[in-house]
């Protein structure tokens, strides 16, 4: 079983909704936040703004005498009451004795100075519709406790009064700002009676800057909640129906769109199925294909029809190059058969002959080579052996390679030593070489009674010879090559075989084949594998080289060809 996760898919346009509705999402809830909170600051600043001018207004038009003598009045009974009856008394006590509280503050409601503050604290609160309730107070920071002397009840605006003397408990925030530990900052609160209010507590000072009590702002702002819950549902309402409506378009805009890619795949894919089977034939399968209004896709239908008539061009340009190349292969088998039947390729070459034993191989690199090697009987007595090598590879190699081995036959047959035989074929190969082309030669010529060999050398590879079951290069002066110069003379040696001995040919393709790594098998693993097959019979000896030539070269590809001959002399018997 494969173990490769399969990879889910999914529609381009079912892509793009799913991408507006959760970019629709986000940006309703952006919306709904960044709104809330400027919906929330502009309360605020309009809140502020209230209270710094309410603060004003007060500090500029209360009288501070008559004030003050409310709260010394009101300090005075509740310190009396504080200390004499309810000593120590908590919230729940006290709202347990409100008629001694009632009855003991009386004397302070019927007070002028009293009658003057609730007046103007109440000309204040109608001054400022979203004022619920303003008041003035005391403070017990040993206590803990706020004492309230005197508000400007509105009756439609709140449903609660502060009766002078009445205390409550002072929170910890409150109590670091009467502690003046923390600057006065108006705050949001929260109690059963006012519920959700937003309020304020400022110093009132006299003529030296001394604190005479507190001025109290209290704003009610279920009103701003309830506007601000309105304005949230809206833009909830309204953002889902922008991107409702954007979706919709977004998602109708990409079909439009997207249907000319989607043809372009169906087109690519018949272009695909058709080649696939094989068909050789001019298609038009992205020309009909509507390109839409989408600039990019358009661009790319019109880069597909281009691409699909440069290639119905060239798939026609490489039927023809196909066709051409079967021809030229079928042309270049026939060479090869008929290069390989010039070669002598029957073995044993001379079954009625015991003086010798022959045998030859040659492997081209490509179909047809330029290596070539022969051997043929001058008369009764005399033996002709030749290995060649031509300059150069393939066609116009086997051409010239042909004519070197006419040549030399030819003019072998009519008599000569080996000098003089390749004096006249390198006269008659430099009379017509318009491509300059050369070719290496070792002839020589074996006396099958004697065993007298002579042996010209025209840039060929050194033989080797082996005597006493050894094999041993003879390196002797080379002659210039064949087809080089005109008018070269050849020297011709002569060497002696004996009964049992071997001579090897080959051409350079043996010494220099190489590995991987570039390194050449060379003359002395060459030596080393002929003296490993000293003992065998001319094939066995051919078939050892090669496959030590094949092991040490390996994978690596054959860039010459490969030619070897041996002859085995025997003697007359």
């Amino acid at each position: 079983m494969n173990g490769k996760k399969k990879t889910k898919t999914i529609t381009l346009d079912r892509l793009l909704a799913r991408i507006m509705r959760i970019s629709a999402i986000l940006m309703t809830i952006a919306a709904m936040l960044v709104g809330g909170g400027a919906y929330t600051r502009m309360a605020a600043r309009t809140f502020n703004k209230t209270i710094g001018d309410c603060n004003r207004l007060v500090d500029l038009g209360i009288d501070r005498e008559q004030l003050k003598k409310v709260d010394e009045a009101v300090m005075d009974i509740y310190g009396q009451l504080h200390v004499g009856k309810i000593e120590d008394t908590d919230q729940s006590s006290y709202k347990a004795q409100m008629h001694v509280y009632e009855k003991e503050f009386e004397k302070i409601l019927d007070m002028p100075e009293y009658q003057y503050l609730r007046e103007f604290t109440y000309q204040i609160n109608r001054a400022f519709e979203n004022i619920q309730s303003i008041y003035f107070m005391d403070v017990d920071l040993k206590n803990k406790r706020i004492i309230y002397l005197a508000d400007g009840y509105v009756e439609e605006k709140a449903h609660y009064s502060y009766m002078p003397g009445t205390i409550d408990f002072i929170s910890v925030k409150s109590m670091n700002i009467f502690s003046q530990e923390h600057d006065y900052k108006a705050s949001l609160n929260y109690d059963s009676v006012r519920g959700l209010f937003y309020y304020d507590y400022q110093p009132i000072r006299d003529e030296n800057g001394d604190i005479i009590c507190y001025l109290g702002i209290d704003i009610n702002i279920d009103e701003v909640v309830a506007g601000h819950r309105w304005f949230l549902v809206m833009t909830l309402i309204l953002m889902s129906a922008v991107a409702a409506f954007v979706t919709w378009g977004t998602i109708r805009s990409a079909k439009r769109g997207i249907a000319p890619i989607r043809e372009l795949t169906q087109a690519a894919r018949d272009y695909n199925y058709t080649y696939a089977k094989g068909d050789r034939v001019s298609t038009k399968f992205f020309k009909g294909i509507d390109g839409g209004y989408v600039t990019e896709i358009r661009d790319l239908i019109n880069s597909m029809r281009t691409m699909e008539i440069g290639l119905n061009v060239y798939m026609e340009k490489l039927s023809i190059v196909s066709a051409e190349r079967e021809r030229i292969n079928t042309e270049l088998g026939i060479a090869t058969r008929i290069q390989s039947a010039m070669l002598p390729c029957i073995f044993p070459a001379f079954p009625d002959r015991e003086e010798f034993d022959i045998y030859a191989t040659m492997d081209p690199a490509r179909e047809v080579g330029g290596d070539f090697y022969d051997f043929f009987l001058i008369d009764e007595d005399h033996l002709g052996i030749v290995m060649a090598d031509v300059s150069g590879k393939g066609v116009p190699a086997a051409l010239f390679m042909m004519a070197s081995k006419i040549l030399i036959s030819d003019r072998a047959s009519t008599g000569g030593t080996p000098g003089e035989i390749l004096e006249k074929v390198n006269d008659a190969l430099c009379s017509n070489n318009q491509e300059d082309m050369f070719v290496t030669v070792w002839l020589g010529i074996l006396d099958v009674t004697t065993g007298r060999l002579t042996y010209a050398n025209a840039g060929h590879e050194h033989p080797a010879i082996r005597r006493n079951g050894c094999f041993e290069l003879v390196v002797e002066r080379h002659n210039f090559v064949l087809g080089g110069l005109e008018g070269m003379k050849f020297n011709t040696y002569e060497r002696h075989l004996d009964p049992d001995d071997m001579i090897y040919l080959y051409t350079d393709g043996v010494a220099e084949a190489s590995n991987a790594d570039q390194e050449l098998f060379g003359t002395d693993r060459m030596i080393e594998a002929l003296n490993k097959y000293a003992d065998g019979t001319p094939e066995e000896i051919l078939r050892g080289v090669r496959s030590e030539v094949d092991a040490f070269v390996q994978k690596a590809p054959q860039f010459d060809d490969i030619t070897m001959l041996c002859l085995h002399f025997k003697g007359k018997k």
